[in-house]
């Protein structure tokens, strides 16, 4: 009789691991796919707050509302190497923020007026710090004088 209960416990011990990974699994299945949804969010936001902040400086009729609008722009642009850079981008979303920002950024770099704009409204004290480690990371020269 007593080994009956032993072999018991260990049945009731196996089906409990087996339930236990199961349910694990399934949780992170879960997760990643939550963790995808919510890339796939930030993504479809970012790609709208640019093509905003692009219409806006495009659009703008005087130089003090393009100046204005271009610091408007690289504050989507810092927000999104924020995101990037803290991992909030996954998967394919992952990938095409990463193209996104380096062109952005590597556009911006190779002209020599925008360039100078963006220096001026950068600053020392952590201003586009995000979007300074991004584009070191990327050997883009957009903050370098």
């Amino acid at each position: 009789m007593e080994i009956a209960k032993e072999d018991m416990a260990n049945c009731i011990a196996g089906a409990s691991l087996a339930v236990s990974i199961v349910g694990f699994f399934f949780a992170y299945i879960t997760l990643k796919k939550s963790n995808e949804n919510s890339s796939a969010s930030f993504s479809l936001t970012m790609a709208d707050l640019c093509r905003q902040a692009w219409a806006r400086y495009l659009d703008a009729a005087t130089d003090d509302q393009r100046a204005y609008a271009f610091g408007d722009m690289m504050n989507v642009f810092e927000n999104g190497a924020t995101l990037f850079n803290q991992g909030a981008f996954s998967g394919i979303t992952k990938d095409m923020q990463e193209k996104y920002l380096k062109d952005v950024f590597q556009l911006l770099s190779d002209d020599p007026g925008k360039r100078r704009a963006v220096r001026e409204l950068a600053d020392e004290n952590g201003t586009f710090k995000h979007a300074k480690k991004f584009c070191a990371a990327r050997n883009i020269k957009l903050f370098h004088h």
